[in-house]
């Protein structure tokens, strides 16, 4: 229904907490799937993958994708950390640990959004897996 679809979008970037008519949609198609004693995603990370497949036409919710999720995962910015109070502007080489939670998800959206835009399919169940591990 694209109802649903439309909530799971307005819940981008807010928490479950924050938009209990979308996580309702959500809790109802997850412990279905858990039920049926399939191999899930945790929660947090399907709650967010559900809202990001939001994004996208039902025509673009294709899980077949040629794509690699390194190509989505590069469109995002690396935080750098600063090297030393006296140089504020040196940019360390090393990123500062990856964003997570509703920072993560934006960022995310936002390069999901532009593939999207530009034609390009998205690797949802890579994504999917990504987030297992990230999004904590």
């Amino acid at each position: 229904d694209e109802t649903h679809w439309i909530a799971l979008r307005r819940a981008l970037g807010r928490t479950r907490h924050d938009e209990p008519e979308a996580f309702a949609i959500f809790s109802a198609v997850y412990w279905r799937v858990r039920s049926g004693g399939r191999s899930t995603l945790r929660r947090d990370a399907a709650w967010i993958l559900l809202k990001l497949l939001a994004l996208a036409p039902s025509s673009r919710r294709s899980t077949r994708c040629e794509r690699r999720l390194e190509e989505v995962l590069d469109a995002i910015p690396t935080r750098q950390a600063h090297r030393t109070r006296s140089d504020a502007d040196a940019k360390s080489p090393y990123p500062i640990a990856p964003s997570r939670g509703v920072r993560l998800e934006n960022e995310l959206a936002a390069a999901i959004e532009a593939d999207l835009a530009a034609g390009r399919d998205i690797p949802w169940l890579e994504l999917g897996t990504y987030l297992n591990h990230e999004a904590r």
